[in-house]
């Protein structure tokens, strides 16, 4: 029950004077917070809808290895040298079940007088194969007789260290195990 205005003391007077007041603007004061909430979501929608968005393309790294076998690319060796360096030199050539003949490399002294025969490379046929540095703990783990798919980059026709025997060097090469345990489960995507 509001008192007549005559009867209130001035400071009653303006207390019932501003709450009339607010009480004529809370509808307004509604309508300004679901405004600004409104907005406030419309914003963050717009900035959240897919039209903006730009999704990345594949592209791949590299171009896939060419897919050769030892005899196909040895005979296109013995055929014409100028030719076949044209054609398989620097580029990746994809080798696969390549069964290792021989595994060769150095010994290296590693102090106190004891010597380490470490693996550099291995043989299948007339082509000799070496790994990327990276890949030395695996190198060590290859044995004659595993049969292995290889990428690596041609580097040409070489002469053998033993014997007039030529070869063709595959350089840079990264393997996968068909036949036999190379110490890892875990293989690089090779291009």
């Amino acid at each position: 029950m509001v008192a007549p205005i005559n009867k209130l003391n001035n400071s009653t007077y303006l207390f019932v004077k501003i709450r009339e007041t607010s009480e004529i603007f809370r509808p307004v004061k509604r309508a300004i917070f679901c405004l600004a909430f409104l907005l406030t979501i419309s914003i963050i929608l717009a900035g959240c809808s897919g039209d903006e968005l730009d999704l990345p393309i594949y592209q791949p790294i590299a171009d896939p290895p060419i897919e050769v076998t030892l005899e196909q690319l040895f005979n296109d060796y013995l055929a014409d040298r100028n030719a076949a360096d044209v054609k398989y030199n620097e580029q990746r050539l994809l080798f696969k079940d390549v069964k290792v003949e021989k595994t060769g490399g150095e010994w290296v002294y590693i102090g106190l007088g004891e010597w380490v025969f470490e693996k550099t490379f291995f043989t299948s046929e007339s082509v000799k194969f070496r790994l990327r540095g990276e890949d030395y703990g695996i190198m060590q783990n290859i044995e004659v007789g595993y049969i292995l798919n290889v990428v690596g980059e041609s580097r040409g026709l070489i002469s053998s260290a033993y014997g007039n025997k030529e070869q063709i060097l595959v350089d840079d090469c990264w393997v996968e195990s068909v036949v036999g345990d190379l110490g890892t489960n875990v293989y690089e995507d090779p291009y």
